[in-house]
């Protein structure tokens, strides 16, 4: 495991790209920032973005560097829920942190320490994908995706990468990712 002493998040370099992914539990609700049971933020810092999108994220479980976890209850972030629960992920968590091209931050929201303590990251499934937003190092949107607005799907970046071609390159390789339909619920 990755030495995790004196770690700061690599999010506030200039340099870095950000993707922003947000979860829901209920796609059929009307409103996808009114409260629900919980909500996922979870913010991917890019040191290449470009690269990223080419070899994937492929994100899960033992990307999770368990000496970066925390709770907060209450919340300070949201108002609308008690409960923050955060995960640290890297690359490669077995290894020191400037090795990784990313390093993302999942917060999840809800109303319980009882509901966060039993969340676990690999619950963030392709069927609660609500939307994605990247951003390059100037802080420019270069890609969206929402699940509530079929009209946005962009990449600036590479048009065979597309949202409307499923391409999902923030969730695994896209070799892979273009043929599967849900592919971050096929991972192991």
């Amino acid at each position: 495991m990755a030495d995790t002493t004196n770690v700061a998040l690599r999010g506030t370099a200039s340099s870095d790209s950000l993707v922003v992914i947000r979860f829901v539990p209920d796609h059929n609700a009307k409103d996808p920032k009114s409260p629900l049971e919980w909500v996922a933020e979870m913010n991917i810092h890019c040191k290449d973005l470009s690269k990223a999108m080419l070899e994937g994220i492929a994100w899960k479980a033992t990307s999770v560097v368990p000496a970066l976890g925390f709770y907060v209850s209450p919340s300070t972030e949201r108002k609308d829920y008690a409960t923050t629960r955060s995960w640290t992920l890297w690359q490669f968590p077995d290894k020191p942190e400037p090795q990784s091209n990313w390093l993302a931050e999942v917060t999840l929201f809800a109303n319980s320490v009882e509901f966060v303590s039993g969340f676990r990251v690999d619950d963030l499934v392709f069927r609660t994908l609500a939307s994605v937003d990247a951003y390059n190092a100037r802080g420019q949107n270069v890609f969206g995706y929402s699940y509530f607005d079929d009209k946005l799907g962009i990449n600036c970046f590479y048009d065979h990468l597309q949202p409307n071609k499923k391409s999902w390159w923030f969730l695994e390789a896209p070799t892979k990712a273009a043929s599967v339909e849900s592919p971050i619920e096929k991972r192991e």
